[in-house]
């Protein structure tokens, strides 16, 4: 058997590959699959996660970086959450609850996906009477900011499978374009919905109420001091977001531990 050229060989695949294109079609969707994946690693998509959960990687990572969270991690334990799959259904939840207490959230949410059947769509929310979204409980404002939302799905102008390739600053430029939807909005999408690790909300009432126990401020804290603190818990923002909001879900604040 003689000697065969490895340039003869690559060239006769090369001209197979051109005549079958169906094999360069597989091809093609194999390249653009690993840039895709390259990008979203590079960028750190959570696309996968279905889930947030913390591990004693990331609780020990917390504690030597701010000692103060020490004692209410230890208290706490394990935190995890399961995210929101349904990612226009989350951003209504969350517009709907804005300023408003648990109680009355829940009442009125509870109300809305009732009438909608358990199935919340952009057409039926758009298709809905005004007058009978103020009877379930939201306000005009709000009627407004979710009929935003469900126009621009319809639209195309908010397309869920390109955000979630999205960086979290993206993600919020994007989401607050829709008259309704403000940076804090879009910030508990990048967490209870995306499940980006590296996300706190400086205008979370919630947050600062947490921190002001937590390093026994006797004043409100400013957002200077916010940016500081929170900066310290770089790349585990989000987790520590979380034992914060925990602290007051469960009265830790107003008692000793």
């Amino acid at each position: 058997m003689g000697w065969v050229d490895r340039n003869d060989v690559v060239g006769e695949f090369i001209n197979w590959v051109k005549l079958n294109s169906h094999v360069q079609n597989r091809i093609n969707l194999v390249q653009y699959n690993y840039v895709k994946i390259k990008h979203i690693r590079e960028i750190g998509n959570y696309m996968n996660v279905n889930r947030l959960e913390t591990d004693e990687k990331i609780k020990s990572f917390l504690i030597k970086a701010d000692p103060k969270l020490k004692k209410l991690i230890d208290y706490i334990g394990k935190i995890k959450i399961t995210l929101s799959e349904n990612y226009f259904e989350s951003l209504v939840r969350t517009i709907i609850g804005q300023q408003l207490s648990i109680k009355a959230k829940n009442a009125i949410i509870k109300r809305f996906i009732n009438y909608m059947n358990n199935y919340i769509a952009p057409e039926k929310i758009i298709n809905t009477d005004d007058r009978i979204l103020r009877e379930i409980g939201i306000s005009n404002a709000k009627i407004s900011y979710i009929k935003n939302l469900s126009v621009a799905i319809v639209n195309n102008c908010l397309n869920f499978n390109e955000i979630t390739n999205l960086s979290d600053g993206d993600v919020i430029n994007k989401l607050t374009k829709i008259k309704g939807i403000g940076t804090w909005t879009a910030e508990m999408f990048l967490i209870f919905s995306l499940g980006r690790t590296d996300v706190f909300s400086l205008n979370d009432v919630g947050l600062q109420r947490s921190i002001n126990w937590l390093y026994n401020y006797n004043e409100k804290i400013t957002k200077k001091d916010l940016l500081v603190i929170s900066s310290k818990w770089k790349p585990y923002r989000t987790y520590a977001a979380l034992y914060l909001w925990e602290a007051i879900n469960r009265e830790i604040i107003i008692k000793d531990i």
